[in-house]
């Protein structure tokens, strides 16, 4: 069956069960896949199929060609309670030599009671980040009770916060001063 999806190949990104139906066309549909990629193959792509199976000895010193970094403008990242709570995942993450251009946005939603202010969520934040956060935008998304509110804090990812380099280099320098503490 065809579900009206494209012919090419449709790849499950998120979902639970592996069970696939496969169709003549090649197109592949998960039964309780949340969310599915389309891939059409293109002319080179079967070609290369067609040569892997014509020489089955080959197969074992074909090299790897990794794919170039696709470039990402926006993370968002959203409840269950607060996704301050995974800023910290941001650590470390990117290799400068691998990223190119300005780093994404990153828009995280948060609940705020009543007392708390914009300052405190920023402030949590960037602590989670180990970075400052230049020029923060915090909306209003809805209230969701009498004295909780639902709030995004959108910023530029903080190039000192996510570069490998930068992480580790500070480690170095801690490491280098408590065996002088010693």
């Amino acid at each position: 069956m065809n579900f009206g999806v494209p012919s090419g190949e449709v790849e499950e990104v998120l979902g639970n069960k592996s069970t696939n139906r496969e169709g003549v066309d090649r197109s592949c549909m998960s039964q309780d896949a949340s969310v599915a990629a389309i891939k059409r193959p293109s002319g080179s792509q079967e070609d290369d199929k067609l040569k892997q199976s014509a020489s089955k000895r080959m197969r074992g010193s074909d090299s790897f060609h990794p794919k170039p970094w696709e470039h990402v403008d926006h993370v968002i990242m959203n409840l269950p309670a607060s996704a301050l709570q995974f800023l910290d995942a941001f650590r470390g993450l990117i290799h400068r030599r691998y990223w190119k251009g300005s780093l994404p946005w990153v828009h995280c939603y948060c609940f705020m009671r009543s007392n708390e202010t914009e300052e405190v969520i920023i402030s949590e934040a960037e602590s989670a980040l180990n970075a400052r956060i230049r020029d923060p935008i915090f909306h209003r998304v809805r209230d969701v009770a009498p004295n909780k509110a639902m709030f995004c804090l959108s910023f530029r990812l903080p190039e000192e916060a996510c570069f490998e380099e930068e992480v580790t280099k500070s480690v170095h320098s801690v490491v280098r001063e408590s065996k002088e503490e010693l």
